[in-house]
Formats: C-alpha cells, structure tokens, sequence
C-alpha cells in the first residue's frame, strides 16, 4: 500500500526533535535566538515545567525545567528550546519537506549563536486522530479485543496496544488508543497523548476535529527514534536531516501498515 499525500489526513500533532549536548546557559542566548527566528516564529513564551529526571544511583525524581516556546503568528507552528533539545512541532501539518525545512533553518540558526557541540538523540513523532468506527480504518490487529458480545458487559471500553519494533534506524514505539465512549474520556485535549498535551496546548488545536470525537475514536500514535545509535556525535545539521528522512520513511512504513485500504481510499 502506498500512501502519498493525503488531502483528508487524520493527524493532529506532529513533532521532531533533536536532542543536543547541554547549554546550562541558554538564558543568556534567548533573546538572540529570538531576534534570528522572529521573521518566522514571532510569538515567544518561556514556560516552567515539570519533568521526570533519572539517575543510576537514585529513583526518578520530578524536577521544574525552563522552555523557551516561539511560535508562528497564527500560533499552528513552534520551536521549543531548552538546555537539552530543540523540537519543531505543529498542529496543522502540511508536508514533511516544509516541516523539516523550517527545523533546518532554525538548527542553522541556533547552532551559529550557540555552536553546538554534539547530538545524541534524534526523534520524528506522528499523531492520528481516527474519528468514527476506527474498526472501519485501522488494522484489527491494533485494535485488541473486548467482551460487550457477552453477558453482563457493556459496550463502553478503552483499549491500548503498543508494538515496540528495532528498525535500522533505531526503534519504532505503535500505539492506539480506542475509546468508544464518551463517558470514559477524562482529558481535556482528548486528540493529543498525555504526555504531549503539556507542549502541545501552547499552540492553536483544530477545535472542529476535537468536538467530533467525543465517542468511539482512536488515537494512533507513531514514534520514531534513534536513541542508543547517536551517542555524542558531532553536531552536523546535514547528516541529522538525513537521518530525520530515513526515520520519517519508517514512520510511512508503519502508518500504511497501520491502517486500512478504505481508510486510503477515504482520505486521500
């Protein structure tokens, strides 16, 4: 199955990001990181947030992180900074080109002021949102099982599946999320994992797709990552859109893989 540019695309929120050798003094650069992207990215926050940090010798501990969170005018599309990683994401996604153009600008222009010493994470991130009878556009081998056919059990349930998989790039993490009632949905931003809701919330959602899925839709999340093959290498811009290209193939592998010929045939 081959998918080319869909023209009714179920995706939400798209992200990739690159992670990078610590700036314990990014604060100093912000307002010339700022001044370099401001012709495209005009709008700027910094946000405090809270993230889990591990340590060998110790447990997980929560600890409040500084973001830097510059925006487009029509706030659809963002850069978030902080002392670890730069991260391009939007909520009205176009096409692959344009978004990773942008980032290369962007990575351009923070590596001249900040000169970046090294990579060693390289991460592309796709959301779907499925509205109406998922079962009608997603592999049912996603889609898990329930029990309303018997005795004693409703017809209301929530289903998650995950399929961790190695690629040559590194590894792919599948996920779906199937709701098929409203009374079970407690998140506010119900098209957007929860562990992406915090960055995503600072830019403009598509409010007409989040009141059509108030009942039995899905979220099909596809994550594509390096990690584990990128231990501190150099920073070169070009090598990481090269790299950033063979995840995002990946990334189509999985997603045709993912869902249905009708639902091809509905969305393109």
């Amino acid at each position: 199955m081959k998918t080319n540019q869909l023209t009714k695309s179920p995706l939400s929120y798209v992200l990739a990001q690159v992670r990078i050798s610590p700036i314990m003094n990014l604060e100093t650069f912000i307002s010339t990181l700022q001044g370099s992207i401001r012709k495209d990215f005009p709008l700027c926050n910094k946000i405090q947030i809270k993230a889990i940090e591990f340590n060998q010798q110790s447990e997980p501990s929560v600890k409040e992180m500084t973001q830097w969170h510059f925006a487009d005018k029509l706030n659809i599309t963002g850069i978030i900074a902080d002392t670890n990683t730069i991260t391009i994401h939007t909520t009205h996604y176009e096409t692959f080109d344009k978004l990773i153009n942008k980032l290369k600008i962007v990575l351009d222009k923070f590596n001249s002021i900040l000169e970046i010493g090294l990579y060693s994470r390289i991460g592309i991130r796709y959301i779907n949102a499925i509205h109406h009878t998922p079962e009608k556009y997603l592999n049912k081998e996603l889609l898990g099982f329930h029990l309303e056919k018997n005795s004693g059990f409703k017809d209301k349930f929530f289903i998650k599946s995950e399929t961790i998989q190695e690629t040559n790039e590194g590894l792919i993490n599948i996920k779906v999320s199937h709701f098929n009632a409203k009374e079970i949905i407690s998140e506010k931003n119900i098209l957007i994992p929860q562990d992406l809701m915090q960055s995503a919330s600072y830019l403009a959602l598509d409010t007409n797709n989040q009141a059509k899925a108030l009942s039995n839709f899905a979220i099909l999340d596809i994550d594509h990552f390096t990690e584990g093959q990128e231990k501190n290498k150099d920073f070169n811009i070009t090598e990481i859109v090269k790299k950033i290209e063979k995840l995002h193939e990946g990334i189509v592998i999985a997603f045709e893989n993912s869902i249905t010929p009708t639902a091809l045939e509905e969305w393109k």
